[in-house]
């Protein structure tokens, strides 16, 4: 038993470090990616949201092409 304790050698984990770090860093970059997406796509809701205000805004308070007292009809 003690002979076989000395041929006994040492299992190397550094490929598998290596292996788990670039994982890890595979895994940190698609997060990343995805909260840029999401921040991206909130910026273009939020604009697109902008100018649908801004035109409604800017049908609501047009001054009537003649004054009378009907109503314009749109």
């Amino acid at each position: 038993m003690g002979a076989q304790m000395k041929d006994h050698t040492m299992i190397d984990y550094r490929a598998i470090e290596v292996h788990m770090k670039r994982a890890r860093l595979e895994r940190t970059a698609y997060r990343g990616e995805a909260i840029a997406n999401a921040i991206l796509a909130c910026w273009k809701a939020l604009k697109t949201a902008g100018q649908y205000l801004k035109s409604q805004t800017e049908q609501l308070t047009r001054t009537p092409d003649a004054y009378s007292t009907s109503l314009r009809r749109p």
